[in-house]
């Protein structure tokens, strides 16, 4: 027990219920405070996702009558929808748990009038180790909750597009003429998404550890396009110059939502002998913000942080008269609580995040220049086909939400107004629910990727034995980074992951080799992903174990049988050595792509899997 007036720390006895009114904190009295407990005898989190997809065309095509027969025509409608339920059980029940943990007794339970209740009562005890909650209450359900989310999105695209040539339009040095492609069309979008109670209940949803609410997504949105492409030969049938041709195209669209944007291409294909072309294209592409970038409200919801800068985990806390403590006291810190506060707690801090009406996101423009050739020749009787291109993407202004740790940095670091002005904290401290950073969708200043793509085929004659086919496919990322801010270091990602960088291996490749003959197949496929290295700025906070990755091998074996060209089995086992994933630890990277203490989407998690196809062609 003590005084309430005493508060040397100046918390403002934040959470302290003085219940009787007199003035002291004592058995009569109650204080709030949160629970942190990983509820693993409620048994694992597991989601379900269920997709229907549907799409048809229809259309007619055909050459145009008279003298215009060399021209043809395309008329199409096309549309598709996709319905999308996302069901998330194994969370606790935010409100069911705090009537359980609101007790007085082993059977008696406080109700939200403050009286003491019997029934319903379900005591539960979080303050214990495993075990203390029990299998009954797993078995009840009680504290338990499911929650799902219904998603759907329709696509209609109208087209009419004339194709042809102009023969009489042509180089002296050309055996062929202009051949140009132009058309319309007009595209209609919708999107909504539709969370139940349990998930728009605010600010956390009714499922704890889940992260923030999700209110419901409904927009649409239009556009109207045109566009023209050419092909036009340069030179035809001279020696080293066999075909070269010059590729153009524009398009122009305007959407009711963002305006008009542009796009074009330019590229020149220069096959200098039989079989061996060098091609070069300079493309510009815009994108302009999805339904969920341009609709979606405002929520809370949970992203990556590891360092909280106000916090006692600063080794160089904030002094009076610095820019950094400065911005403490500025987003409602105490100067007691500046550097005294916990840090970020699970590498994790709330986030707000959506689409500022007053700030939509503009379109993005992506710069793309490729350069490379093809060899196709063959060695007696084995063919060969070799084709190297290097790429290099620059995207302008890409659309993105911070992460939480770059949200703090643009607030605190950077010392943004608007980001300053947005962060909210409850008793200087950001672990609270309700406290959190503004991280809305938002155009940053540059991603660029950069790197070479070679692809080989051959293949071999076995006589009665069949026929041997070999397959490779190597990528290697010479640039993987992002710039958020011009203030801001820019970061790179190039065979790193972290909290700013999904895994991205510098280098991947696919080997695969495959036996025919006749009805019967069988094919082994290589899939090697290359070794990683944690982000520097995070590395050391990591166990040792956790901060590289080796490069990891997986191989396929498949069997197919062909019966009378119609129907095809297929048996498909998959990672056949069996191999693990790399364990990475809980906080390693992204939550984004961690979960189960690795990366599932990059490595295989299920070890070695069967399966079985039947596909029937009409």
């Amino acid at each position: 027990t003590g005084a309430l007036a005493a508060d040397p720390l100046g918390f403002g006895n934040v959470g302290i219920q003085d219940i009787n009114g007199d003035g002291v904190f004592d058995a009569n009295d109650a204080f709030t405070s949160t629970a942190r407990r990983r509820t693993l005898e409620l048994g694992p989190r597991t989601g379900i996702f269920d997709t229907d997809y549907w799409q048809y065309v229809l259309g007619v095509r055909g050459s145009l009558p008279g003298d215009a027969s060399n021209w043809n025509y395309d008329v199409s409608y096309q549309r598709g929808e996709s319905d999308f339920v996302e069901t998330r059980d194994g969370f606790t029940n935010l409100t069911n748990l705090a009537a359980g943990i609101n007790t007085v007794s082993a059977t008696e339970c406080i109700s939200v009038t403050g009286t003491v209740t019997e029934a319903p009562c379900t005591p539960i005890n979080v303050f214990g180790p495993v075990g203390s909650i029990t299998d009954q209450q797993r078995a009840d359900g009680y504290f338990i909750a499911i929650a799902s989310d219904i998603r759907k999105a329709t696509q209609a695209i109208y087209h009419a597009s004339i194709d042809g040539s102009f023969e009489q339009i042509k180089l002296p040095t050309a055996d062929s003429g202009l051949a140009v492609a132009f058309g319309i069309e007009r595209m209609e979008l919708t999107a909504s998404s539709s969370p139940d109670e349990c998930l728009k209940l605010a600010p956390a949803s009714c499922q704890g550890g889940a992260g923030g609410n999700r209110l419901p997504v409904n927009g649409a949105y239009s556009s109207d396009e045109f566009f023209v492409e050419a092909a036009l030969p340069l030179i035809q049938g001279r020696d080293g110059f066999e075909n070269v041709d010059l590729e153009l195209g524009f398009r122009s669209s305007d959407f009711d939502v963002q305006g008009s944007t542009e796009s074009w291409k330019a590229g020149v294909s220069w096959e200098i002998f039989d079989g061996f072309r060098v091609r070069f294209m300079q493309q510009q592409a815009v994108r302009v913000a999805n339904v969920g970038e341009l609709f979606r409200p405002v929520t809370t919801g949970l992203d990556n942080a590891t360092f909280d800068p106000c916090s006692i985990g600063n080794p160089n806390p904030p002094q009076p008269g610095t820019d950094l403590y400065d911005r403490c006291i500025q987003t409602g810190m105490l100067p007691t609580q500046v550097g005294v506060v916990p840090d970020i707690i699970s590498g994790q801090i709330n986030v707000f995040s959506g689409t500022n009406p007053n700030a939509l996101p503009s379109p993005e423009e992506a710069d793309t220049t490729t350069i490379g050739f093809v060899w196709e020749t063959e060695f007696g009787d084995v063919p060969l086909s070799v084709s190297l291109d290097y790429y290099d993407i620059e995207i302008q202004d890409y659309i993105d939400t911070p992460s939480g740790q770059e949200a703090l940095d643009t607030c605190y670091v950077l010392g943004d107004p608007i980001c300053l002005a947005g962060v909210v904290r409850i008793g200087g401290s950001m672990g609270e629910t309700g406290t959190g950073v503004p991280a809305y969708y938002t155009n940053f200043e540059r991603f660029q990727a950069e790197g070479i793509d070679l692809v080989v085929n051959t293949s071999f004659d076995l006589g009665n034995i069949g026929e041997l086919s070999l397959s490779l496919n190597a990528h290697k990322y010479l640039t993987n980074e992002f710039l958020t801010t011009p203030l801001s270091s820019v970061v790179d990602c190039n065979g790193i992951y972290g909290t700013s960088c999904d895994p991205v291996p510098e280098f991947r490749s696919t080997l695969r080799g495959q036996w025919v003959r006749g009805d019967y197949d069988a094919s082994l496929l290589w899939r090697h992903i290359g070794a990683m290295d944690a982000q520097a700025n995070e590395a050391d906070a990591l166990f040792s174990a956790f901060r590289t990755v080796d490069a990891n091998n997986y191989f396929d074996l498949t069997f197919g049988y062909t019966w009378n060209d119609t129907v095809r089995f297929s048996l498909l086992i998959a990672n056949i050595a069996d191999e693990d994933p790399p364990i990475l630890g809980n906080e390693t990277g992204s939550t984004s792509f961690n979960s189960g203490n690795t990366f599932p989407s990059l490595f295989d998690t299920m070890g070695r899997v069967y399966s079985a196809s039947v596909k029937l062609s009409f």
